[in-house]
């Protein structure tokens, strides 16, 4: 369990905090709050339409190192996870729904890893044909994310939603059903059933046919959300909890784009 899943279970479990407020707590030697908050806003979120090689300069941000700097520390240190969570549950309310989930989706979702991945964080996805890492992702019955587990490729879907449900279950502690589809039968509703969650495991009507599957299309469509964005595309980042955080940045975007949005 990485600090910043425990700081995001704490934040989960809390009314929203005001993003700038939050902002201004992460300080770590700014020199003002107003620097803090333009930051990651002004450079984090324009990466995530950028390929590594290509490090966006422009005369508005600080430079490529410091920009970097704040990204490293606020995924490590739960700022980020603070920042998604509170933009979640405003969000869920501004939809009508309640700021807290009490329902969830569980999928996987793998992407070819560059160069820049290591060795010993890729493996191969037979049944997809793909060299890399795999995304688990549990998402609201609104499609927001709740909770992100990167593995390499080779791990099975059952395997790594136990962390999945763990993790959800600390940072949503309403969540008790859990949608998923058949790739998830097996031991893990039992696994469910000890964190007090009811895994439903949702089967196609036809093994052999496409079919759009109840409830699962909401995550499906959360992965076509994440991968708008060029760096999400593929796995670039070294180091798995980079991934993480960038899927979370790209839900940051979404959320606060819906956010802006003139009520009617």
């Amino acid at each position: 369990m990485t600090q910043s899943q425990e700081v995001a279970g704490r934040a989960g479990a809390s009314s929203p905090l005001e993003v700038g407020v939050l902002l201004t707590r992460a300080r770590r030697g700014a020199r003002s709050a107003r620097g803090m908050r333009e930051v990651p806003a002004g450079a984090s979120l324009p990466v995530l339409d950028t390929c590594p090689e290509s490090v966006p300069v422009s005369p508005d941000f600080p430079p490529w190192q410091t920009v970097y700097g704040y990204f490293a520390a606020w995924r490590g240190d739960g700022t980020l996870a603070r920042l998604h969570a509170a933009l979640r549950a405003r969000a869920r309310a501004a939809a009508g729904r309640n700021p807290q989930p009490t329902a969830a989706v569980i999928d996987s979702q793998s992407v070819r890893a560059a160069d820049t991945v290591s060795r010993a964080s890729r493996g191969w996805d037979a049944a997809k044909e793909v060299n890399g890492r795999k995304r688990h992702i549990a998402v609201g019955t609104t499609g927001l994310v709740l909770d992100v587990v990167i593995t390499a490729a080779s791990v099975q879907d059952r395997q790594a939603a136990r962390p999945l449900l763990w993790n959800t279950r600390r940072a949503c502690r309403h969540v008790r059903l859990v949608w998923a589809d058949a790739g998830y039968t097996g031991k893990l509703a039992a696994w469910a059933a000890a964190l007090k969650m009811t895994l439903q495991i949702v089967a196609k009507r036809d093994p052999r046919a496409f079919e759009v599957l109840p409830r699962c299309w909401v995550v499906e469509r959360t992965f076509a959300w994440i991968s708008k964005h060029r760096r999400t595309t593929r796995d670039y980042e070294h180091l798995p909890a980079s991934h993480e955080a960038m899927i979370l940045w790209a839900m940051v975007a979404l959320m606060t784009r819906c956010l802006a949005q003139p009520a009617h």
